[in-house]
């Protein structure tokens, strides 16, 4: 077992550089494969054009909400349940691939959401509590909706 802060710091370097990797692999095969990529700007459609009222319920509704609902279901429920009678790791792919079937709104990005959910599981399984993957999770959510705004600013 680590520490929270130390499975939320490493998360989010295995996150970032992983992340960059499982993305252009993405983005080849939706290429190559005239396969749907649909991004968070397509699937939310966020924008300053919201006013603050509707950007504040989005992001409370993703950054806080979302975060802890969806790591209390696959990662406090699923993936211990997993774990009783498969290897961690299997278990962990497992709980990502069911992750990444709550999000398919992302076509072939569901991918990268698959990858999101095994560095979850993976901070999961090395604290052996629930505070990191939830805190990884809305600092996801949050540079993702940061980002969306941004680009709609402009």
């Amino acid at each position: 077992s680590i520490p929270t802060s130390k499975a939320i710091v490493l998360g989010l370097f295995y996150g970032v550089t992983g992340a960059a990797r499982v993305g252009i692999t993405v983005g080849l095969l939706a290429a190559l494969f005239h396969l749907p990529l649909v991004d968070a700007a397509g699937a939310f459609g966020l924008s300053i054009a919201w006013g603050w009222l509707g950007v504040g319920l989005f992001l409370g509704a993703t950054v806080v909400l979302a975060p802890i609902a969806e790591e209390l279901l696959f990662r406090g429920v699923l993936l211990p349940w997993l774990t009783g009678w498969m290897r961690p790791s299997w278990s962990i792919g497992f709980s990502a691939f069911v992750f990444a079937l709550g999000h398919v709104y992302y076509g072939i990005g569901a991918v990268l959401i698959a990858f999101y959910g095994v560095v979850l599981g993976w901070a999961r399984l090395r604290t052996g509590k629930l505070a990191a993957p939830i805190i990884l999770h809305a600092l996801l959510n949050a540079t993702t909706a940061a980002s969306l705004l941004a680009v709609s600013s402009h």
